[in-house]
Parts: C-alpha cells; structure tokens; sequence
C-alpha cells in the first residue's frame, strides 16, 4: 500500500482485517491506543483486526484497502 494510512480506515492483509488505530510512523494514535503505550515500536500501524484483536505491522505497505 503507498498510500498513508489514517485513524479510521478499514485494511485487510489477505488474511485478516480490521480498522487502523495508530499510524507510528506518522505520530497518529486514536484515544484507545495513545502514543506513550506504542510509540516504542518506532515504525508500522496498529490494526485492530475483526479475527485476532491488536495486531502491529511493521510494514503496512502488505495491507491493501478493501472495496
């Protein structure tokens, strides 16, 4: 995936899917999961996925936006 993720939107990794709730990288954390408890992880998202819960991608360019 190129483009930047944002709070809110619904991805999938051919596997698993789920709504984006921090974008590391670009400083963005949604209230639930605030940077002073993930910003540790230095790069990726965090989705929160229907299937598993939290999940971190180091590299989210694997997640694509469903249709």
């Amino acid at each position: 995936m190129k483009a930047t993720l944002r709070i809110g939107d619904r991805v999938a990794d051919g596997t698993l899917s789920g709504t984006v709730v921090a974008n590391i990288e670009a400083g963005e954390f949604s209230a639930d999961y605030a940077a002073v408890g993930w910003a540790y992880l230095r790069k990726g998202v965090l989705v929160m996925t229907d299937e598993a819960g939290l999940v971190h991608y180091p590299d989210p360019a694997r997640l694509t936006l469903p249709k």
